[in-house]
């Protein structure tokens, strides 16, 4: 139960139109408290969050771009939380659309930016190697992604430098220090960034922090 004071600042942030962009193979049971709470909000969903394995196994990461580029032109939004593989998605989508997000704001979530230990882990496996997912079962789509998966972020990474955020100035990065999965040495390139110590664990989720934005603490 939240305190009177709280619960005032809920019915007042709740009603923020805002949009999230999950990461790869997550299921959107990792976002449903959110979404119940906050009314306001969509979840985007890529083939990697279905559990269609023809979508997951068959469509190129790549052409997730368009997904969120369908989304936008759709709809507009006050905020736009993207997680992970959705902050390198979304990046790629402003870098080749140069698009200005008016009276937007849009947070990277520990944001797959950039892997260096990925590229030596994978790079003696075939892609159809299957690599399992470490989430509860009930957090992810399937049980396992491909090395293809992998070898196609590490594509999308190398086609812009990761100091190009800094050209919008809308965009904050935010991460957990303590991420297990991400080099967060290199967000110190990075101008509009903030440290988040999630109470979240995997770290990587640090999804706490899109309530406590929703809930306007």
């Amino acid at each position: 139960m939240l305190s009177p004071s709280r619960e005032l600042q809920v019915t007042v942030t709740s009603n923020l139109k805002y949009l999230i962009i999950p990461g790869l193979n997550q299921s959107r049971n990792i976002y449903e408290s959110i979404l119940t709470q906050f009314p306001q909000g969509k979840l985007l969903i890529f083939p990697c969050n279905l559990s269609n394995d023809k979508s997951f196994y068959q469509v190129p990461i790549k052409d997730y771009i368009g997904v969120v580029e369908d989304e936008l032109r759709k709809n507009s939004y006050e905020r736009i939380y993207c997680h992970s593989l959705g902050s390198l998605i979304f990046f790629i989508h402003l870098c080749e659309r140069v698009e200005a997000l008016n009276n937007t704001k849009v947070f990277f979530i520990s944001p797959a930016l950039v892997s260096s230990n990925l590229r030596k882990a994978i790079s003696f496996l075939p892609d159809s190697f299957k690599i399992p997912s470490l989430n509860r079962p009930s957090w992810r789509c399937h049980p396992y992604c491909l090395v293809r998966h992998y070898r196609e972020i590490l594509e999308l990474q190398s086609i812009y430098q990761i100091d190009d955020i800094n050209r919008f100035d809308f965009v904050e990065i935010v991460y957990d220090p303590r991420d297990e999965l991400l080099n967060v040495d290199k967000f110190e390139l990075l101008s509009n960034r903030r440290e988040y110590y999630s109470k979240n664990f995997p770290r990587h989720l640090c999804l706490d922090f899109i309530e406590r934005d929703l809930f306007g603490l």
